[in-house]
């Protein structure tokens, strides 16, 4: 499958990423901010007109696809103030008053620009009709609980809240709000058509570093085989202060084929795969510094770590037959915000002069360990 890159001529942004990338039927729009056509951030201090700036140029990139807002089946907003979610939810609501799209909403710790208030990244579906699943009602939130788009099924951010009343349950006991998410995520895979079994990743945001152990345990006793890739991190706040984890998902069903794989040369999983191959698409877990013997890399050096966990990428597109050259999306979390012009220009030894969608973010925490400054994962393609 080829890759097509997207860059509105005349927009000036940082190096080595493309707006958007597409794949077949799929578009990855890379995160966006309220640029400014000289690359400067618009809209300073005014979290409404910054989501509307940045979904000006989510769509200015899908049109360039031939698509537009309406094939959109998935959004992840990074926020750095949780008091901004509702005005970013009045932006979505007035654009997508029908036919919403899965969702996810967290407060990361910092975006690549002080000035930035949010991120905006978007993946859509063209040529096919998607199945907007659990959309909430007209005048609601406007988002869909899960998207279906052919084989694929994307599952919105899910926390603790209920379903259908959407109160907070088990407040302060992180075990029960995981269970709760977890549950959540496999109700709107059943109303999509699909189970536990058909999942392929998932990305858990905590709030709290201490929560990893308990994630580990309930991870591992949830999926003991075919367990899905996943991404772990820690983010400043989720939409309400009693919320504890946040979980998207996104699986495959048949006639689709899935493979899991966990290639030799970087460390061996605990109760995740490393790679699966799901529908012509390669999903490559979160990366983190640690060696194939699980010793970290360069303690202290950031471009040494992210050097590392790009190797490691670049070791699971291997045992899945693609390169750099096949991927199509990259997101990647740093632990503190002066590493972003570094990040770039480690990113740019890997991806070369064709670089994918980007999405990146800082972080509160990668995987419970203090000494991890990142990690970063992958959705390539099969050449």
């Amino acid at each position: 499958m080829r890759i097509e890159l997207l860059n509105p001529p005349g927009e000036k942004r940082p190096p080595a990423f493309s707006q958007g990338a597409v794949a077949g039927d799929w578009v990855f729009v890379s995160g966006q901010l309220a640029w400014t056509r000289d690359g400067g951030i618009a809209g300073k201090g005014d979290i409404k007109a910054q989501s509307e700036r940045a979904f000006e140029h989510i769509e200015q990139v899908l049109r360039m696809a031939g698509g537009g807002l309406s094939d959109v089946v998935k959004l992840t907003a990074y926020l750095v103030d949780p008091r901004h979610f509702q005005g970013y939810w009045d932006v979505r609501r007035r654009l997508f008053p029908s036919n919403a799209p899965a969702s996810t909403t967290v407060a990361a710790t910092a975006l690549a620009f002080p000035e930035a208030l949010i991120e905006i990244e978007a993946y859509a579906h063209l040529g096919k009709k998607t199945r907007f699943v659990m959309p909430s009602p007209p005048g609601g939130p406007a988002y869909s609980q899960g998207a279906r788009a052919g084989n694929t099924i994307w599952v919105s951010g899910q926390t603790s809240q209920d379903l259908k009343e959407g109160k907070p349950q088990a407040v302060g006991d992180f075990p029960g709000q995981l269970h709760i998410a977890l549950r959540n995520v496999n109700e709107v895979l059943k109303a999509a058509g699909a189970g536990p079994k058909d999942l392929v990743k998932i990305n858990y945001f905590l709030t709290n570093p201490l929560y990893y152990k308990d994630l580990f345990q309930i991870r591992a006793d949830t999926f003991k085989e075919r367990a899905p890739g996943d991404d772990v991190a820690s983010i400043r706040a989720l939409a309400l202060p009693e919320l504890l984890v946040e979980a998207e998902a996104v699986a495959v069903v048949p006639p689709a084929k899935v493979e899991y794989i966990n290639p030799p040369d970087v460390p061996q999983p605990f109760s995740f795969s490393q790679v699966v191959i799901a529908d012509g698409l390669v999903y490559v877990s979160g990366q983190t510094p640690w060696d194939k013997d699980r010793k970290l890399s360069s303690p202290g050096d950031f471009e040494g770590q992210l050097a590392q966990a790009y190797r490691n990428v670049e070791a699971c597109l291997k045992a899945a037959g693609c390169t750099f050259n096949d991927v199509a999306k990259i997101t990647y979390y740093i632990t503190n915000s002066t590493y972003f012009a570094r990040s770039r220009e480690v990113r740019a030894r890997f991806v070369g002069e064709s670089p994918p969608a980007i999405t990146a973010i800082v972080v509160d925490g990668i995987g419970g360990f203090p000494e991890l400054m990142c990690e970063v994962d992958a959705i390539a393609v099969l050449p």
